[in-house]
């Protein structure tokens, strides 16, 4: 098996992450090409003890945007019991409730 790098050389292009919403639960799917040093991360994620989970994970190697995203008007934050669903839409009790 040969690495992107090995196949490439100095073809290989630079990945440029972006996750929004980024609290880790399990290993990302993006693991892998950043550990192996194919992609920079930004994540985005407002919630503090998802960012110490996130610093935990990746240290200093991401850089972590602690922004909720909007058009910047007033809006109405739905706090849900998952904290993975909390959002500016109002959440639909048929969905949501598949996450207990």
């Amino acid at each position: 098996m040969f690495s992107l790098t090995e196949i490439l050389g100095s073809a290989t292009p630079e990945i440029s992450l972006l996750d929004i919403g980024a609290m880790i639960e399990g290993e990302p799917r993006y693991t892998p090409i950043h550990q192996n040093g194919y992609a920079s991360l930004t994540l985005v994620e407002p919630n503090e003890e998802s960012i110490k989970i996130i610093n935990k994970v990746f240290g200093d190697e991401s850089r972590i945007l602690k922004v909720f995203l909007g058009d910047g008007k007033k809006a109405k934050l739905y706090v849900t019991y998952y904290p993975g669903c909390t959002s500016n839409f109002k959440p639909d009790p048929a969905i949501i409730n598949k996450f207990f």
